[in-house]
């Protein structure tokens, strides 16, 4: 793995890492995935074949791997925010190169050449990164009373609103509970927003008025942000963004960033996400330096490890 002299992990080293695990998770996604639906379409009873069963065994180890990508592709995010000399260029680099991937991206796992149910990784990070530009661009900032005090209103409306709409669903799907109606929806909606007021007060109670302005305003644009991930259904989704968000929030401690990166993934997208703590061990490693210099290979490693894939996938019959 790449090393410098004084020892430890360059960012080039955890980039590889974090491309071999997905690469590891996408070939189980893709290969694995769709012979097991093969099998299942084919055999009266897959659960007692023993090729399902192993296949079975198979997929779950490889996806339990891939799961250690995502959260080393948000610390090296976070990091690449913090230290790139052109955050306008770093935003396009992630937004272009996440329109080039959605065909291969959609090819691999749809089995179609364009659908809008489910959009590519670079959406998710894109959307952390916008993030990140807006809260550093608020916290930069003088903040006026009059929109700290806006600020304040409309994030907790936002915040509660989003927290009512994400517990409904939660026990329309997981619990079978009858989905609340519209009146019961805004009253629900309405506590939370006052929850949140208290919240951010009790965060903020020993700062001047501005930090709760500032900090009001940032939970605003995350919620915006988290909405907009959740609407276009980009991988990982919501989660996805408040991951980038908490490991952002704790940038200074490389241990705390990754840390909270993964239990948010794992509180938010499943808790077999958890199996990326050992991520901590690789950041814990890391050097911060940059290593070798191949930024546009791993950029275009995304899409043509995808297009490959479900290439290969057409010619195997998958």
């Amino acid at each position: 793995m790449e090393t410098t002299k004084k020892g430890g992990l360059t960012s080039f080293g955890l980039k590889l890492i974090a491309i071999i695990t997905m690469f590891i998770d996408h070939c189980g996604a893709v290969f694995v995935e769709r012979k097991m639906v093969q099998i299942r379409w084919s055999v009266p009873d897959p659960f007692s074949d023993p090729t399902y069963t192993a296949l079975s065994t198979v997929d779950s180890i490889m996806r339990s791997i891939g799961r250690i990508a995502f959260p080393l592709f948000i610390f090296l995010l976070v990091q690449g925010f913090m230290h790139t000399r052109s955050r306008l260029r770093y935003a396009v680099r992630l937004g272009l190169f996440a329109l080039i991937s959605e065909v291969p991206f959609d090819m691999a796992f749809k089995n179609t050449y364009f659908t809008m149910s489910y959009q590519n990784v670079f959406f998710t990070l894109f959307l952390g990164f916008l993030f990140m530009c807006a809260a550093d661009f608020i916290y930069k900032k003088h903040i006026a009373p009059w929109l700290g005090y806006l600020g304040i209103v409309l994030s907790s409306v936002a915040v509660g609103f989003f927290c009512a709409i994400v517990i409904n669903n939660i026990g329309y799907s997981y619990f079978a509970l009858t989905p609340l109606d519209g009146f019961k929806l805004l009253v629900l909606s309405a506590i939370l927003a006052a929850i949140t007021v208290i919240v951010e007060i009790l965060i903020c109670r020993k700062k001047p008025f501005e930090e709760l302005s500032k900090f009001s305003l940032t939970l605003l644009a995350l919620t915006v942000f988290v909405i907009c991930a959740g609407a276009l259904s980009t991988d990982y989704s919501a989660g996805g963004v408040l991951a980038i968000a908490v490991a952002y929030a704790f940038r200074e401690n490389k241990s705390k960033s990754i840390v909270g990166a993964v239990i948010t993934l794992a509180l938010t997208c499943g808790f077999i996400e958890a199996i990326a703590i050992v991520d901590y061990f690789f950041v814990q490693k890391y050097n911060g330096e940059k290593g070798k210099s191949m930024k546009y290979f791993f950029y275009a490693f995304y899409p043509c490890h995808l297009l490959i894939i479900a290439l290969t996938a057409k010619l195997l019959g998958l």
